[in-house]
C-alpha cells in the first residue's frame, strides 16, 4: 500500500502536546493538499487528533486553522489549478477559505481512542516516559483493526523495547520530529531489525512528502541527537559544579552558559537550551539513557532545581518558562540561586563575566546567512584556541568534549558516520559546524 493510501486515514495521539501539535499540523497540511487535489468527496481523508486535554484539543482546533489559512494563501496558485472546474470560487479569498474548510472538515478532536480503529498510520506524540509509551503502544494496537503501522516520537527509548513491550514487532518505526516540528527540518529515523521493510519505506516518502531531511539512527538508547546532546548536559552540569568550590554555583551556571553560546557560537548556551527542552525533560531523558545504556547520565544539578519546583519548557504559544533562567520574552533576565531559593539579576555577575569570558567580533546571528561563514568560523576557532585565558581553555575543552562524543556514537555503532552527527547538530540544533569541522 503506497503512502497516499496510507494517508487516507490517519491518527496522532498526544495530539494537542508541543510536538504532537506541530505533527497534526504537517499532516493536515499534506493530507489536505492531496485531498484538495484529488477534489476527492470531503470524508475521503481522515485526521484523527486525539489527546486526553480537552482544553489543549480546543487550542490544537485554533492553531490548525489559523496556520492552515496561511498554508493556503502560500499554495494559492496550485490551489487555484485544483479547484478550476468549481465556478462558484473566483477570488484567492474564496479558494482559501474553501480549502481551509474542507481541511477542517477532515479532522476530528477526540479525548478517547475509538478512532484509531481504521487508521492506517498512527503517529504516538505523548510524553518521554517509557511505561507510559508501552501501554498506550498495547492499547492502540488492540484497539486498531486494519494492522496499521505505528510511529513514535520518542527521542530516547529504544524502539525494539517499545515494540517488544508493546507486542508491535514489526509494525513499529522511530520518527523523531526536532522541535518544532512544523519548522526543523530534520526527522530521526530508527528502524530496527524487525521494523517492516514497507513501513520503512513509507516513511522515508513521507519524511521527502513534508519537505524534511531524513538521519538514520540505530536502535540504542538516545540515538544520535540525544546521544549527543545529553552526554553533553552531563559535562556541562557536572562542570560547573566543580567551578563552584572557587565561585558560586549561579556564577559557574552563567559562566558556562556563556561560553557555549558567545565563544562556541550557538543559538543558545547549554543552560538555557536545557530551559527550552525542559529541566524535567533533560533529566527523564537522561536517566533513561541510563537505564539503557548503563552508563551514568544523571547529574543531581537538574534533580536540585526539579525539588526547588523549577522545570522550565515552554509554553503552548512558544513562549519560554523560567528554569536555570527566568526570561523577558525569550531574553534572560535573572538566574536561579539554589542557595538562596530566588532568581538573581544577571547583572549581579557581570563583573567576573568581563574577566573570565573573552570578547570576540562574531556571533551565531551575524554568522547564520553569511556566504563567507566557513571561512570565518576557521578563523574564529584558530582565534579562540591560540588564547589561553579561562574562557578560551574551558571553551578548547568542552570542544574536544563535543567531539569525543560524537566520535564515542560511531563506536558505539549508533551511527557509522561523523558526518551523520554534523548534520543532526546543523540541522536539528542549528549550530553553525559540526564536530568533524573543528580544528
Amino acid at each position: 500500500m503506497d503512502l497516499d493510501t496510507k494517508l487516507r486515514n490517519v491518527a496522532v495521539v498526544g495530539a494537542a502536546g508541543k510536538m504532537g501539535q506541530g505533527i497534526s499540523l504537517l499532516l493536515a497540511q499534506e493530507m489536505a493538499n492531496l485531498e484538495a487535489r484529488q477534489l476527492r468527496k470531503v470524508g475521503s481523508y481522515r485526521l484523527h487528533l486525539i489527546d486526553s486535554s480537552e482544553s489543549g484539543l480546543a487550542g490544537l482546533k485554533k492553531y490548525l486553522k489559523e496556520h492552515l489559512k496561511k498554508f493556503a494563501e502560500r499554495k494559492i496558485i496550485s490551489l487555484r489549478q485544483y479547484f478550476k472546474s468549481n465556478p462558484a470560487l473566483i477570488s484567492n479569498e474564496q479558494i482559501v477559505n474553501a480549502f481551509v474548510e474542507g481541511a477542517m472538515d477532515m479532522l476530528s478532536f477526540k479525548t478517547n481512542l475509538e478512532n484509531v480503529q481504521q487508521s492506517q498510520l498512527i503517529f504516538e506524540a505523548i510524553s518521554e516516559n517509557e511505561s507510559a509509551k508501552v501501554n498506550l503502544l498495547r492499547t492502540l494496537k488492540e484497539r486498531n483493526q486494519v494492522n496499521g503501522w505505528f510511529l513514535t516520537n520518542t527521542s530516547s527509548i529504544p524502539i525494539a523495547f517499545l515494540a517488544e513491550k508493546s507486542g508491535l514487532e514489526d509494525r513499529l518505526i522511530g520518527f523523531h520530529f526536532y522541535n518544532p516540528p512544523a519548522i526543523q527540518q530534520l526527522v530521526e529515523v530508527i528502524a530496527t531489525k524487525k521494523t517492516a521493510p514497507a513501513l520503512l519505506s513509507v516513511a522515508s516518502d513521507l519524511i521527502q512528502r513534508l519537505n524534511k531531511s531524513a538521519v538514520h539512527a540505530n536502535d540504542i538508547a538516545g540515538f544520535i541527537g540525544n546521544g549527543h546532546f545529553m552526554r553533553e548536559v552531563y559535562y556541562a552540569c557536572t562542570q560547573v559544579q566543580s567551578w563552584s568550590y572557587t565561585m558560586e554555583l549561579e556564577e559557574a551556571i552563567f559562566l558556562m552558559d556563556s561560553l557555549t553560546q558567545k565563544v562556541l557560537l550557538r543559538p543558545m548556551g547549554i543552560f538555557q537550551l536545557i530551559d527550552y527542552v525542559g529541566i524535567d525533560i533533560c533529566d527523564q531523558i537522561s536517566n533513561i539513557m541510563q537505564e539503557h545504556l548503563k552508563e551514568p547520565l544523571q547529574n543531581s544539578l537538574l534533580q536540585q532545581m526539579l525539588q526547588a519546583g523549577i522545570k522550565g519548557g515552554q509554553n503552548l504559544d512558544g513562549s519560554q518558562k523560567n528554569g536555570f533562567f527566568a526570561y523577558e520574552g525569550n531574553l534572560q533576565k535573572e538566574i536561579y540561586s539554589l542557595k538562596e531559593g530566588r532568581y538573581r539579576p544577571l547583572t549581579e555577575l557581570e563583573a567576573n563575566y568581563q574577566d573570565k569570558i573573552p570578547k570576540f567580533s562574531l556571533s551565531w546571528k551575524s554568522l547564520q546567512n553569511d556566504p563567507q561563514k566557513k571561512a570565518k568560523l576557521h578563523q574564529h576557532f584558530q582565534e579562540v584556541f591560540s588564547q589561553d585565558n579561562w574562557g578560551a581553555k574551558n571553551a578548547q575543552v568542552y570542544l574536544q568534549h563535543s567531539q569525543e562524543i560524537a566520535q564515542l556514537l560511531v563506536k558505539q555503532g549508533v551511527t557509522s558516520s561523523l558526518a551523520d552527527v554534523d548534520k543532526v547538530l546543523e540541522l536539528g540544533f542549528f549550530h553553525l559546524y559540526g564536530v568533524s569541522q573543528l580544528p
